[in-house]
């Protein structure tokens, strides 16, 4: 019969061996959560955010439901205006459970047996940067309980918009000034000469949730009472080809 003492050891060892290999375990089927965080427009109501992809990072894993929440912002489109969500696991059975747009909150499916390198991967969703009043956007992920999976420790938030900033500017040489004469200023070298901040800040894809072409409003400020100005039906720029086309004034 084991002395006291004997039976003390063998319990203390039993405790600071068995806590390892439970994290082991739960470690053996991890996912590894990375993301592309481009700029975004602060005057877009509807900004592409980076796509997440979710990479295993050992072991098989198993089913379970993967939590993404966009903290501070609204979701502005669905999975039928560009949302998508794939995997490379074999199955192709990665699926959108819930999106919730109020709340910034998309919920994925996860099949079992993804692999060690294979993955999840996020993208398309667009989010509201006008009323928000955020300078960047982060992703919160997280899994529902009993999933076969977890996450690789520190990797369970990842920024999907790097920085918000204006999207165009007035550049410097241009004739923002207007001078009246007799009530009436027609000078045909003056000009705005307007430029965007990041490349491609806008464009006329109405692909990934974007239902129209970007719009631009130029407003002047100060003209006298019963004068009016008045704009080109259109203009386009030398060297891109880009063009401005007038749709609405007041």
């Amino acid at each position: 019969m084991p002395s006291p003492i004997w039976k003390i050891v063998r319990i203390l060892c039993f405790l600071l061996v068995f806590p390892p290999l439970l994290t082991s375990s739960a470690l053996a089927q991890a996912f590894y959560v990375s993301s592309v965080a481009p700029p975004a427009v602060s005057t877009d109501l509807v900004a592409l955010t980076g796509k997440v992809e979710f990479t295993v990072s050992s072991g098989t894993t198993g089913a379970g439901v993967i939590v993404v929440v966009y903290d501070g912002v609204t979701i502005s489109n669905t999975t039928s205006s560009g949302i998508t969500i794939s995997d490379t696991c074999g199955s192709g059975n990665a699926a959108l459970l819930l999106l919730d747009q109020a709340k910034g909150i998309i919920k994925i499916s996860s099949p079992a047996g993804c692999l060690t390198g294979e993955k999840l991967i996020l993208e398309g969703v667009r989010v509201d940067i006008a009323t928000s009043g955020v300078s960047s956007v982060v992703a919160n992920v997280s899994a529902l309980l009993g999933a076969g999976f977890t996450f690789v420790a520190g990797g369970t938030k990842v920024t999907v918009i790097g920085v918000v900033t204006d999207g165009l500017i007035v550049k410097a040489d241009s004739d923002t000034v207007l001078t009246y004469q007799n009530n009436v200023t027609e000078i045909s070298g003056q000009f705005f000469k307007v430029s965007e901040v990041l490349t491609s800040s806008f464009g006329d894809t109405l692909t990934l949730g974007q239902t129209v072409a970007t719009r631009i409003k130029i407003q002047v400020t100060g003209v006298p009472a019963n004068s009016s100005l008045t704009f080109p039906s259109s203009v386009t720029e030398s060297v891109t080809g880009a063009t401005l086309t007038a749709v609405d004034s007041s």
